[in-house]
């Protein structure tokens, strides 16, 4: 089965990211010219499955990467190769480090990272089951 195919058809279906909307085949090209190492999970993710709102307003997914100085304002040391992806509307962010494109959440209280999972897949399945 292709990668999200699964979730293409549940999003019929009435799943928590049904409100979810394709990005456009220009704004996949604008980001493969800036970010040359993003990952095709990702990719493919926001091509078949959407960006938007997830679970009832729990999680929002971006329809691209966010330098962390748009979202904190002047980048504390450390943070200057994460790329954001999505954040809980509560504070918390999710992103990339774009050193090893695995997934991070940036922690606002303190502007530090943990590592949440190895691929862009694992982690939104695993946050689509959590919204659930």
């Amino acid at each position: 089965m292709a990668r999200y195919q699964d979730l293409v058809r549940d999003k019929e279906n009435g799943a928590v990211y049904e409100s979810l909307m394709p990005v456009s085949g220009t704004r996949i090209v604008a980001l493969r010219e800036e970010y040359p190492g993003i990952p095709n999970d990702f990719i493919d993710f926001l091509v078949k499955v959407g960006t938007g709102i997830l679970g009832g307003g729990r999680y929002q997914l971006y329809d691209g990467l966010v330098g962390p100085d748009d979202i904190y304002g002047d980048v504390e040391d450390g943070l200057e190769m994460v790329a954001l992806v999505g954040d809980d509307l509560q504070g918390f962010n999710t992103g990339f480090d774009t050193r090893d494109w695995q997934v991070i959440e940036v922690d606002p209280t303190n502007a530090t990272f943990r590592r949440m999972a190895l691929s862009f897949e694992a982690f939104i399945r695993d946050k689509i089951a959590e919204l659930t």
